[in-house]
C-alpha cells in the first residue's frame, strides 16, 4: 500500500479527488438544506452561503453581531424554482446598488442598505467540482513521462 502514494502527483491527485467529493456532498446538500455559517470581526461579519448549488459569500460591514465567533443556520430549503429562490437571496431589493453583475449562476455586487454595505459574490458548485475532478482524473490517472538521460556528444579520445 506504500507504493500507492509514492510520488506527489499520487498525493496531489488524491487529495483534489477528496476535495471534490467533499464539495459535490455540500452541492448535493445545498439543493435540500439551505446553510449559512457566519462569524464576525472587528469590521465586518463574513457569511459563507450554500443554497440551490451555489456558495454565497457575503461581507456586511459594519457587523451584524451575532454575539458569538462562529454561527450556524441551517434550514430546509424552499421548494420553488430554483431562479426564484436565486432571485430571493441574490435580491437588492431596498438596497442603493453601488454595483452589480449577473450572468447564468455567477452573480456578483455590492449595494448598502440603512447604513450597512453590503457585497456578495455567488458562485455555482459546478465551476469548482468540475474542474477538480479533471484535475485529479488526469493526476491519478496519467502515467508520467519517463526522463530519458541527455547523451552529450563524447569528447574525442586519445588513443595515439
Amino acid at each position: 500500500m506504500g507504493k500507492v502514494f509514492n510520488g506527489w502527483r499520487r498525493k496531489t491527485g488524491t487529495i483534489t479527488l477528496v476535495m471534490a467529493l467533499a464539495l459535490m456532498g455540500g452541492w448535493m446538500r445545498s439543493e435540500v438544506i439551505n446553510d449559512f455559517v457566519a462569524t464576525d470581526c472587528r469590521n465586518a461579519t463574513y457569511r459563507v452561503g450554500s443554497y440551490g448549488g451555489t456558495l454565497n459569500l457575503i461581507r456586511h460591514s459594519p457587523p451584524n453581531a451575532f454575539g458569538r465567533f462562529l454561527h450556524w443556520d441551517s434550514f430546509e430549503g424552499q421548494k420553488t424554482n430554483r431562479h426564484e429562490l436565486w432571485d430571493q437571496w441574490n435580491s437588492w431589493d431596498g438596497y442603493e446598488v453601488e454595483w452589480q453583475w449577473n450572468w447564468a449562476q455567477f452573480r456578483f455586487g455590492a449595494g448598502s442598505l440603512q447604513g450597512t454595505k453590503t457585497v456578495s459574490f455567488v458562485i455555482p458548485y459546478w465551476f469548482i467540482v468540475i474542474p477538480l475532478t479533471l484535475l485529479s482524473a488526469y493526476l491519478l490517472l496519467a502515467t508520467p513521462r519517463s526522463l530519458k538521460p541527455i547523451h552529450s556528444p563524447e569528447a574525442p579520445s586519445d588513443s595515439n
